[in-house]
């Protein structure tokens, strides 16, 4: 197969998928007419493939014998938000048609990819031997769908690795990072209930404000962190919730608040961290004589960590269809992402495809209103999926990866 002429000549089909999905973007766990699209895809291509329920899609592509199974997996949900019509410079080529969804995000490119990675690999696949096997994630945004889709992909056989791409505001069109190691951040989510004694807000001597507990929690986080974390693991912080009062005159009982910390070792650091945090806020609130309640307690595995062989093998099948000069390193990104969970299943690559033009406009950052990509990105992605697909499946050496010790469930923290 010559890769990358026959990708260049799907260009027209790829952009106009990719703009399809855009125009008609839907949120987690309502992606009706997306799965329907991509259905249609799929049974005109002749590939075989079956609803999950909750879940999203998966499909199956048999080669011409016996050999390894590849996973290729793409993201299918919008977010919440309206997106602006215009990106960093100018109008943007297509904007969304369905008010409060918009991806802003890139799946809409994410799918056009696969759909189009799969085509190829259906028409020559008497080329290869083994299968590939085509997962399309709903709800990703907010890890609803990896649990049903976990629980298909693992009735469809030995897996033996894993491949998925996702577009990259920070690097410039024409560059692909398939770095070994971290590439994503774990959250470790918590809520915290802090309950003092209210009272007028001309007596605060007579109240425990919560609001005053809260304030030394959230600086007595900075010397957690400075003295807890390792310097060797990075770590982020951030507080998105705060409810607090109603009116101007009365300190009240209680402050609620729902934050994060996000790093890319869990059991080096999350693990500690958690109980480091929880262990301060007990004594800040006894030092207060306050009480509290921990309502949200999610310290998630998830972190996506890419495999080092396949990541050697990844760089090789990108310089093979692309050339050298399309490879870049970058460092870890502190979004999550579920293919972290793929990967801790079975090993493989998650790759960084960039979309920044300054002269086009594309760069803006991932769930902003202005972002948008460079289209050229998908011809790229595309060409370093079904190269990395071919290179895979010729391999015949056994892929040494043990299964996880927890449950899909366990690393979402829900079990």
């Amino acid at each position: 197969m010559n890769v990358k002429s026959l990708v260049w000549a799907k260009e027209p089909e790829l952009i106009a998928l990719r703009r399809f999905f855009h125009q008609h973007p839907e949120i987690g766990g309502q992606e009706l007419a997306t799965s329907q699209k991509i259905d249609q895809e799929l049974t005109a291509a002749g590939i075989w493939h079956q609803p999950v329920p909750g879940g999203g899609m998966v499909a199956v592509i048999q080669g011409a014998g016996e050999g390894r199974t590849l996973l290729l997996r793409t993201d299918i949900d919008a977010l919440p938000m309206e997106e602006s019509p215009t990106n960093l410079k100018q109008q943007k080529a297509v904007c969304s048609q369905n008010l409060g969804a918009a991806h802003t995000c890139g799946h809409d490119g994410h799918m056009a990819m696969l759909l189009e990675a799969a085509k190829l690999l259906q028409e020559h696949r008497g080329e290869f031997l083994g299968r590939v096997v085509l997962a399309f994630e709903s709800a990703e945004e907010t890890g609803n769908g990896i649990l049903p889709l976990m629980d298909e992909l693992m009735k469809l056989g030995r897996i033996d690795g894993s491949w998925g791409i996702h577009l990259l505001a920070e690097l410039p069109v024409g560059k692909i990072s398939v770095d070994p190691g971290p590439r994503t951040s774990t959250p470790i989510h918590f809520g915290v209930k802090i309950i003092g004694k209210g009272g007028h807000a001309s007596r605060p001597d007579q109240c425990v404000n919560p609001l005053d507990v809260f304030t030394d929690i959230y600086q007595g986080t900075n010397h957690l962190l400075a003295v807890e974390a390792s310097p060797f693991y990075p770590v982020k912080h951030g507080i998105g919730v705060i409810n607090y009062g109603t009116v101007t005159n009365i300190i009240p009982d209680t402050l609620t608040y729902q934050g994060s910390f996000r790093v890319l070792h869990f059991d080096e650091l999350g693990v500690p961290l958690r109980a480091a945090y929880f262990k301060m806020v007990d004594a800040i609130c006894g030092r207060y004589g306050a009480r509290y309640e921990i309502f949200k307690d999610l310290p998630m595995d998830m972190a996506v960590v890419n495999d080092p062989a396949c990541c050697q093998l990844a760089e090789r099948a990108i310089s093979k269809v692309l050339g050298d000069q399309f490879l870049c390193s970058c460092h870890p990104w502190f979004a999550s992402e579920s293919m972290g969970i793929i990967q801790k299943h079975w090993p493989g690559v998650f790759a960084f495809v960039g979309i920044a033009n300054k002269e086009l406009g594309s760069g803006a950052a991932h769930h902003s209103p202005y972002f948008d990509i460079d289209e050229r990105a998908l011809l790229y992605g595309v060409a370093a999926t079904v190269q990395y697909t071919l290179d895979f499946l010729e391999q015949t050496t056994p892929v040494d990866h043990p299964w996880p010790a927890k449950t899909p469930a366990q690393m979402l923290g829900m079990a």
